[in-house]
């Protein structure tokens, strides 16, 4: 199964797209007829989501180097 295209999954996946086809397009048609609104709370939020996965960044950053150095020095004779 390891990644070959057989006939059936093929064509389950040209169902696929056929069936969400529409709902791409209808949503492409609503939006461009939208105009965009800037809402308080979404920037507020889009912010505080940012911040908080920048301050997670450097922690993340830490123990990862610290695992490639533990490994690494385990690794020397």
């Amino acid at each position: 199964m390891g990644g070959k295209l057989t006939g059936r999954s093929v064509r389950y996946s040209f169902v696929a797209i056929a069936a969400l086809a529409p709902f791409l397009f209808a949503s492409i048609a609503h939006a461009a007829d939208a105009r965009p609104q800037i809402n308080g709370a979404d920037v507020s939020w889009l912010l505080t989501s940012s911040a908080l996965v920048l301050m997670m960044t450097i922690p993340g950053l830490a123990l990862f180097m610290a695992d490639w150095y533990a490994a690494k020095m385990c690794s020397r004779p």
